[in-house]
């Protein structure tokens, strides 16, 4: 949505999982325990869990591809976004193509159609 100029919804993982009987710990991960299911969070602390969820992000490679760098541009963050929209904003007409068929692939193209239908 940032991508295509958008506002984004403000929301707080902690809010939403009020009321559940999950709790949401950012910080840096250093052992995980399966055996004992425990998390050692920065060396200094360990959390139990019972179901583990650990979302690792994204990298690319934008250099194994003739043209990518020069060309194309990534969504790995808010300011990858801010910066596609304001492109998008400056492009008048042509065509888009999306590469990526994750979820990140998938919104971007339905956004960038909903909000571009020329």
């Amino acid at each position: 949505m940032a991508a295509t100029g958008r506002q984004l919804a403000e929301l707080s993982i902690a809010e939403l999982l009020v009321g559940t009987d999950a709790c949401f710990v950012r910080d840096w991960v250093t052992a995980v325990d399966p055996d004992a299911k425990t998390v050692r969070i920065d060396d200094d602390q360990v959390l139990p869990y019972d179901t583990l969820v650990f979302g690792l992000g994204t990298t690319n490679d934008s250099a194994a591809v003739r043209g990518v760098e020069e060309d194309a541009h990534t969504l790995s963050s808010a300011e990858d976004a801010e910066f596609l929209a304001e492109r998008l904003a400056r492009l008048g007409s042509g065509t888009v193509v999306v590469a990526g068929s994750g979820l990140t692939g998938v919104e971007s193209a339905a956004e960038i159609a909903d909000t571009r239908r020329r």
